[in-house]
């Protein structure tokens, strides 16, 4: 079904059955039947097809939503389960403050790089007071910081592992 609901969305960027196909490598009758089963599995039309353009239908734009949601959430539990598996390979987001960016990043990055050589580090600066939100949105992966004035929910939902003396 991933694939499908993937062809679905190819359909929606593209607006166009030959379009989507070209974009995703696969002739335009594989795409038709795929979708023709993603309709037939969720019982509803997904597109309105018109003479050189389709357009989602109203179910459509509910499961194209969705999908995207999905894919997203697929995406980026590969991801985590990449980087729990011991940081062999994936992106891994740092948010810091700029004090923090400007004195200990460099090395802290430099020194995972050397020791996981195929893992993607991006470093973001954040204002301190950004940085929990940016840890609720999944922006970042870890935030350096100050955490004295962490949100209640923030408190809830997750540990702080390391913080700084005074």
């Amino acid at each position: 079904m991933i694939r499908r609901l993937e062809f679905a969305l190819a359909i929606d960027t593209h607006r166009s059955f030959g379009r989507a196909a070209r974009a995703l490598g696969v002739s335009q009758p594989s795409l038709t039947r795929a979708l023709q089963v993603l309709e037939g599995e969720l019982g509803a039309r997904l597109f309105e097809r018109g003479k050189t353009e389709c357009a989602p239908t109203e179910f459509g734009r509910i499961v194209l939503y969705r999908a995207r949601r999905m894919l997203s959430e697929l995406s980026e539990t590969r991801r985590e389960i990449a980087l729990l598996q011991g940081l062999q390979i994936g992106e891994f987001r740092i948010g810091a403050g700029m004090f923090a960016t400007q004195v200990w990043m460099g090395k802290a990055i430099g020194q995972l790089c050397a020791a996981h050589p195929r893992l993607l580090v991006r470093s973001v600066e954040y204002f301190w007071s950004q940085l929990p939100n940016a840890l609720m949105a999944a922006e970042i992966d870890i935030a350096v910081g100050e955490v004295s004035d962490l949100p209640q929910e923030f408190r809830d939902r997750h540990r702080t592992i390391a913080a700084a003396a005074r």
